[in-house]
């Protein structure tokens, strides 16, 4: 079979100047044949793109009867790689990002606390709050659950602090969750008997976000929001829908995944995560599903309320570049459609 290899200047140790390019064919058996045995088949180049940027991204094919996919040295474009380690509790770790979060975050982990398990675990990272959100978060009795509390110095954006929620985690599902959100009963392990190998990710229905994950496409709009979980639960019990987007409300991810692709992109401060994301584990050949008998509630960007309008536009708008300046490079200036990329339309 043919298995293309991307790799960059550093995974080569090379010095990218002109003369650099004739050397990567000979470079780069020295560094695969090693891991995947001196009579598979010889690397060739097969394209060069972003010549002109200190890591040219480099396409590379190798014929091989079999191979271990994880041992070779690959690239993750300006995704943020980071060893996480090998998880050490039997749970989940919750992750949750917090900005200024204290007119939602009690009702979430009170939520969250009285539906996890002794396993399981909650890391809440503050992005340097000046209200009283870690004053009220102190407040709350989390039972058996274990609780870490990380305060950043500045407002690092949600990528990064998540970064930093992950790093710390234990378990071997990681689950990103929104401090303006509620949780069910039996949330997390419906989340988790969604996954399987061809599996990267798995997101819940909600009350406000768009999609397939809406709510509303499963149930009557009369239900109270007190009811739709139970009403999921009997109609779609294990039941899962695989989608092209999962939206970062609550984003349940396999550890060993992130360990493979890489954590988030750091270069986006706020918003375009989650497409980021979705893209980049669809790339890697992984499906997204969503677990049709798991409803989160969503108040959707109360936080939102304690930043000026003109700040928020201007961070999502610097996230949207830097995603769209990442799929030019990937795409070599010729990027798909939404709807091709996520199924959805993006006005």
């Amino acid at each position: 079979m043919q298995v293309l290899v991307f790799v960059d200047a550093t995974a080569l140790s090379l010095q990218m100047d002109g003369s650099v390019y004739p050397l990567l064919d000979s470079c780069l058996e020295r560094r695969l044949r090693p891991t995947t045995g001196s009579r598979r088949g010889r690397p060739y180049l097969m394209s060069v793109s972003q010549k002109s940027h200190p890591l040219p991204r480099l396409t590379f094919a190798l014929m091989v009867t079999s191979l271990g996919m994880s041992r070779l040295p690959g690239y993750v474009e300006s995704a943020t790689v980071g060893q996480l380690g090998a998880p050490s509790i039997l749970g989940c770790s919750i992750i949750i990002v917090t900005y200024n979060s204290a007119p939602t975050i009690q009702e979430c982990l009170r939520s969250v606390f009285d539906t996890l398990r002794s396993c399981d675990e909650v890391i809440v990272v503050d992005n340097a709050s000046e209200d009283a959100t870690l004053n009220l978060v102190a407040t709350l009795d989390p039972g058996p659950v274990e609780v870490k509390i990380i305060r950043l110095e500045t407002n690092m954006g949600y990528a990064r602090a998540t970064n930093v929620g992950m790093r710390a985690s234990r378990g071997g599902i990681l689950i990103l969750l929104n401090p303006d959100t509620i949780v069910w009963p039996r949330w997390t392990q419906k989340l988790v008997r969604a996954f399987s190998s061809a599996v990267g990710a798995v997101a819940p229905l909600s009350d406000r976000v768009a999609g397939i994950q809406y709510v509303g496409n499963f149930v009557e709009p009369h239900l109270h929001l007190n009811e739709i979980q139970d009403v999921l639960t009997e109609r779609f019990s294990g039941q899962t829908i695989e989608s092209k987007l999962l939206i970062g409300l609550c984003l349940a991810l396999r550890r060993d995944v992130m360990n493979r692709i890489g954590l988030q992109d750091e270069n986006l401060f706020l918003g375009n995560d989650d497409l980021e994301l979705s893209w980049r584990l669809r790339t890697h050949g992984l499906q997204l599903h969503v677990a049709k008998d798991v409803f989160v509630q969503h108040h959707h960007h109360v936080s939102f309320d304690s930043v000026p309008l003109s700040q928020i536009s201007q961070w999502l708008g610097e996230s949207g570049e830097a995603l769209n300046r990442k799929l030019e490079r990937w795409f070599n200036g010729v990027v798909p459609s939404s709807l091709d990329l996520w199924g959805v339309e993006f006005c």
